[in-house]
C-alpha cells in the first residue's frame, strides 16, 4: 500500500492552559441559590406550624373530652351504686377522684386533662388536697385539672345553698346530694375543667379548690377553663359530654345559670354578677 503524501495524525497531547483562560466552574450550589432554598423551607414551615400546632390541640382536646365522658359515665354508675352523689370534700381533703376512681377502670390518667399543667397530673394514690401541701409532705397534692360542681351558683357573698352536687362530705344538709335531688341529669353540670394554668397553679387563697367549679364568684377562683379553644369540657349528670366556651358557661344568663343548678332554677338572686337591667323575680 502506496502511503506516500500521508502524514500520521498527531495525538493531542497536554497542554498548558493560558493564563487568560477563565477558570472551570465548580460543580455546586451557589450562595444566592442556598439562600433560595432556605427561604423556601423557612416559608413552608411557618405554613405548617401553625396547623400542626392546631392539630395537636385538637388531640389533646379529643384525649380530654374523652375523660369528661368517662368521669360522666362514672358518676352515674356511681349514683346507681350509692344513690347520692360523691360530694367535694371533708376539711381540706378531696374526695370525688378518689370515690370515682374504681368506676373508670383505675385509670387515673382519666383525672388529667393533657392540656394542663403536669403538677396537675394525679397518680390515682396521694391524697388530694385543697390547698398546697406543706412543705416536704409526701404522697400528696394540692392542685388538679378538672372541677367538681359542688354549690351550683349557692356559694356566694350572700352564704352557701346547696345548689350543686354536694360540697362537705358526711353534712347533713350540705352533703352528698340524693340522686332524686338533681330534676333534669340531661342538663346539670357536674365536672369540667377547671381554670388552673401555669400562671395560677396555687393561688394566694389559704385554700385554692382547684378540684371545684363554679360560675358565680367575682375572684373567678373557681371558674370553667378556657385551654381548649377559649371553652372547657364539661361532664354531665347523665353520662354525656359537651364542649362550651367558657364565656357562655360564666355570663349571667338565667338559661345557663339554671345548668349549674340541681333544681334547674337559675337562682338570680344568689348572683354576684347581675346585672342591673336584668329583673329577677322570687323563686326564679
Amino acid at each position: 500500500m502506496n502511503n506516500a503524501g500521508l502524514t500520521r495524525p498527531r495525538r493531542p497531547g497536554p497542554t498548558r492552559e493560558s493564563p487568560h483562560q477563565r477558570p472551570r466552574r465548580r460543580s455546586g450550589f451557589t450562595l444566592i441559590e442556598v439562600l433560595v432554598v432556605v427561604a423556601i423551607i423557612a416559608l413552608l414551615v411557618a405554613i405548617l406550624l401553625p396547623s400542626l400546632a392546631r392539630a395537636r390541640d385538637l388531640a389533646r382536646q379529643s384525649v380530654c373530652f374523652s375523660n369528661c365522658h368517662q368521669m360522666s359515665v362514672a358518676l352515674t354508675l356511681y349514683t346507681i351504686h350509692h344513690r347520692h352523689y360523691p360530694g367535694h370534700h371533708s376539711g381540706k381533703v378531696i374526695y370525688w377522684p378518689p370515690r370515682l376512681l374504681r368506676y373508670v377502670g383505675k385509670q387515673n390518667r382519666v383525672f388529667w386533662c393533657p392540656n394542663a399543667p403536669p403538677e396537675t397530673y394525679w397518680n390515682g394514690k396521694d391524697q388530694i388536697l385543697s390547698q398546697k401541701p406543706a412543705a416536704g409532705a409526701k404522697n400528696q397534692i394540692g392542685t388538679f385539672s378538672y372541677g367538681y360542681n359542688d354549690w351550683g351558683v349557692g356559694d356566694s357573698i350572700k352564704g352557701f345553698t346547696n345548689l350543686g352536687l354536694g360540697a362537705w362530705v358526711g353534712h347533713a344538709t350540705n352533703g352528698e346530694l340524693k340522686v332524686d335531688k338533681v330534676k333534669r341529669p340531661q342538663e346539670m353540670i357536674a365536672i369540667a375543667d377547671n381554670d388552673v394554668n401555669k400562671d395560677n397553679l396555687y393561688s394566694n387563697k389559704v385554700n385554692n379548690f382547684d378540684t371545684a367549679i363554679d360560675p358565680n364568684t367575682k375572684e373567678a377562683g373557681e371558674y370553667p377553663g378556657d385551654r381548649h379553644r377559649k371553652g372547657a369540657n364539661v361532664a354531665f349528670c347523665d353520662g354525656h359530654a359537651e364542649w362550651l366556651l367558657q364565656k357562655a358557661l360564666i355570663e349571667p344568663r338565667k338559661r345557663m345559670r339554671q345548668r349549674w343548678n340541681n333544681d334547674f332554677k337559675n337562682h338570680c338572686a344568689l348572683w354576684e354578677d347581675l346585672p342591673a337591667a336584668m329583673p329577677c323575680s322570687p323563686g326564679e
